[in-house]
């Protein structure tokens, strides 16, 4: 009887730990999303509120706002609990959220509960992984939605049943999902694809049958996606900026020279993003993921441990070794291939080197301490582990008071009319239901609003918050008359993208 007490009171025990640092991280991106609603970025206004009202009238804005899974999210979201600016960041929060409570449950599954919560915390405060969260684009999701991923692959049955194809089913449209909602999620597409063939690979037969039932589910999203536009080929290829859909602003090397010149700047830049100071487009932290050289001796050991792992599992035929082999080659993969193009490199497109090292840091806390590999030396590894966390906690309030600083991409005419955006937005629609006229000058100074997204804002509050006021009018200058604002305007480039 004691026995058991005392086994329910050391369950009782790890349950509240685990729920109180899962609380905690959750505290975390709620409290850095809340300090980023002071200011809203030309992009932000454009992922979040112009791309997405297109979309409402069955539209693409152009061949480079192709994110079109991200904003199709958001349109449910916007339809179902009507429109805020800030939509975005609530919607990148639940889906950060959503996305560590799978992460608890998988580490709870494979790692022991002493030391699951070191990898646990080092991701969740993840200095990257934090701001990311806080941007109103599509930059970013790809880490969170990375998790789901391998939580719905877990998911699926390996025991035959109309379960099992469903689960494949759904897999395969949340991969392609997320692929439309943020190119970079491409680059993880391999490793699923060999975690799924490892998984079902015994039975040959039924492995051809959901490989079948994946494709089938990743087709639907753009088989959706071509239904409901009425300007689908614009998706997949517009000739106005030569891209479309999976290519963003990106473009490929047109030689071999140039695509090598493109990944030896590019890694430059995403290595300094990684370790030295934020220097590409849309990231804005104070502190970097690895801003101390002491992260940089703890990155390395923990990467210098996992290939010592991965050579003594091979010479000991330990299967589980391949895992790690995976994940190491991801690195440099994911560095290449992320920066093959030319335009606006970054840590933002290279994301999966987050995703990646951190599966590295959990992989070996599995690797090497389950019972029958345990050794006391295994326990050297955690040191490096947590400094990374210690220095996360560091520099955590220097990012959180960050966000406050006003970034060179901020929107500052009409948006910031007022002390917040949300403010200002409310200001324009009260004249606008007044008047039924859009204004897109400032009177605190005299630089012009952007009109599509002005226009997007306008309409879409209306549209989205019964407000009613859906007949929006502009006094075009050039031709001093007042139009009538439709989307079909920039469409047929009566406005310039």
């Amino acid at each position: 009887m004691q026995l058991n007490n005392y086994i329910l009171a050391r369950k009782e025990y790890w349950r509240i730990l685990y729920l109180s640092l899962f609380l905690f991280l959750v505290i975390a991106q709620i409290g850095m999303a809340l300090n980023s609603v002071s200011q809203i970025r030309h992009e932000e206004l454009a992922e979040s509120v112009r791309n997405v009202w297109w979309l409402q009238n069955h539209q693409i804005y152009d061949g480079i706002s192709s994110n079109i899974g991200w904003y199709g999210t958001l349109l449910l979201q916007y339809n179902i609990f009507g429109f805020s600016i800030y939509g975005a960041k609530v919607l990148k929060a639940l889906i950060q959220i959503i996305s560590l409570a799978f992460l608890f449950k998988i580490a709870l599954t494979f790692i022991s509960k002493k030391i699951a919560w070191i990898p646990l915390m080092i991701y969740g405060l993840s200095p990257s992984v934090l701001f990311f969260s806080t941007l109103q684009t599509s930059f970013g999701v790809d880490v969170p939605y990375s998790i789901i991923a391998v939580y719905l692959l877990l998911a699926i049955p390996k025991t035959n049943s109309k379960k099992q194809i469903l689960s494949a089913i759904f897999f395969g449209f949340f991969l392609m999902l997320a692929s439309m909602s943020y190119p970079s999620f491409i680059l993880y597409l391999p490793i699923f694809f060999i975690l799924f063939l490892v998984k079902f690979w015994r039975d040959k037969k039924r492995l051809l049958l959901l490989i079948g039932s994946g494709i089938i589910g990743a087709i639907s999203p753009l088989v959706i996606s071509f239904l409901y536009l009425s300007n689908p080929t614009k998706l997949f290829y517009d000739p106005a900026v030569n891209s479309g859909i999976f290519r963003g602003g990106g473009g490929f090397p047109d030689n071999t020279t140039e695509m090598i010149s493109n990944i030896n700047g590019g890694a430059r830049i995403v290595l300094k993003d990684l370790f030295l100071i934020p220097t590409s487009y849309y990231f804005e932290v104070a502190r970097v993921e690895f801003s101390h050289i002491l992260s940089l001796v703890s990155v390395l050991t923990i990467v210098v441990t996992s290939l010592a792992a991965i050579i003594i599992g091979i010479k000991r035929k330990n299967r589980e070794w391949w895992y790690g082999a995976m994940l190491l080659s991801a690195l440099p993969f994911g560095l290449a291939i992320s920066t093959i193009s030319s335009w606006f490199p970054g840590l933002r497109r290279s994301t999966i080197l987050i995703s990646v090292f951190y599966a590295l840091v959990f992989w070996l806390c599995w690797y090497l301490f389950k019972k029958q590999s345990q050794s006391k030396i295994n326990y050297l590894v955690l040191l490096p582990m947590i400094f990374l966390l210690f220095h996360h906690l560091k520099v955590y309030p220097d990012n959180f008071k960050a966000l406050l600083t006003p970034s060179e991409h901020a929107e500052s005419n009409c948006f910031s009319v007022l002390a917040r955006p949300d403010l200002s937005l409310q200001q324009l629609i009260g004249k606008s239901k007044e008047s039924g006229l859009i204004s897109t000058s400032n009177q605190s100074n005299s630089n012009e609003c952007r009109l599509a997204e002005i226009y997007s804002a306008t309409a879409g509050s209306c549209y989205w918050n019964n407000l009613g006021c859906s007949t929006l009018k502009w006094h075009d200058p050039s031709i001093n008359k007042e139009i009538i604002l439709s989307i079909q305007l920039w469409e047929d480039y009566y406005f310039k993208h």
